[in-house]
């Protein structure tokens, strides 16, 4: 499992475990070239590139070099890098892109060290969304879509105060039952009248 256990870096991007994976610094890549922000990736593992000369192979995500492979259980202790137990030194691949000719036909291959990093609850931040789009659309030879840069919506976060959620739950939990139970006894006195 890879692991960060810079304190400043995580405070300054809110990350509260050390195997969540800040990469901030991208190779000039088809896939990376025009990202500007952060990505994370929670509980990735390190990538191994391999040596099978017939694919050409390009690191596109790299930790940042206080990184490591961390071999021991990331619980119970302090995390620390230790040589003798087994741990790797950053900066370690953590995506790759493959790319091979076979049978006269291209071949395109992209392998992340974590796909969490595409969940719901992880999209939202930094440039998750941004780099997803891109390895689909360069999987798909659809290089054109890789300079559309998604936009999120700016207002997508209310922000209440609390005598203003009061209010709010007070109407929806009193307010409006009761005016629906006044009306419908209104409703129904009204009808027996007649």
């Amino acid at each position: 499992m890879l692991v960060d256990a810079n304190p400043r870096l995580r405070v300054l991007l809110g990350i509260k475990h050390p195997a969540v994976i800040p990469v901030v610094e991208y190779p000039d890549t088809v896939l990376t070239h025009r990202i500007k922000s952060q990505t994370l990736f929670p509980f990735a593992q390190g990538i191994d590139a391999g040596t099978d000369p017939a694919w050409r192979r390009e690191p596109f995500l790299l930790t940042l070099p206080r990184a490591w492979s961390e071999t021991g259980a990331l619980t119970g202790k302090e995390i620390s890098f230790s040589s003798s137990a087994g741990d790797t030194p950053g900066p370690l691949p953590l995506g790759l892109v493959l790319a091979r000719e076979h049978d006269g036909h291209g071949q395109r291959v992209v392998v992340v060290g974590d796909s969490d990093f595409m969940a719901n609850g992880y999209l939202g931040n930094g440039a998750n969304l941004e780099l997803g789009l891109n390895i689909f659309n360069w999987l798909s030879e659809d290089e054109a879509l890789l300079s559309i840069v998604p936009h999120s919506a700016p207002d997508t976060r209310l922000e209440l105060e609390d005598p203003e959620l009061v209010a709010i739950a007070a109407f929806f939990v009193v307010f409006l039952p009761l005016g629906l139970l006044l009306t419908g006894l209104a409703i129904r006195l009204r009808r027996r009248r007649r």
